[in-house]
């Protein structure tokens, strides 16, 4: 339900009540997917993306999960991502592999529609 009202005599009050709303469909939207580069191999790796759902502003209900899935030796974590603010999520991995790794962002939203992307 949505009520609107402006200045008295400027625009008629109405309420909208939301009927015939067709269920979200769309998966959510992953961009910006980026590593920080920190010159010690050893150092934690901080790895933030741009994750929304065609809604403003995002809510924690908004979201099943949103996680950064990493990949290396065989091993699959999955890292949940931290909201900070926007569209913005961060996640850290705290002890990174020397032999290297591969990552992708994965995001389920309320309604179960999910995305995947990678750098």
């Amino acid at each position: 339900m949505l009520a609107q009202g402006e200045v008295p005599g400027s625009v008629s009050e109405k309420v909208y009540f939301g009927e015939g709303i067709l269920p979200d469909t769309s998966a959510p939207i992953i961009t910006l997917v980026e590593k920080i580069d920190v010159p010690d191999p050893n150092q934690p790796v901080l790895i933030r993306a741009r994750i929304h759902d065609n809604k403003s502003p995002t809510m924690p209900q908004d979201w099943r999960t949103v996680v950064l899935r990493w990949i290396a030796g065989g091993q699959v974590e999955d890292v949940p991502m931290q909201w900070y603010g926007e569209y913005l999520w961060r996640a850290t991995i705290n002890e990174p592999p020397a032999s290297g790794f591969t990552y992708e962002i994965c995001a389920a939203d309320a309604s179960g529609n999910e995305a995947c992307a990678s750098p």
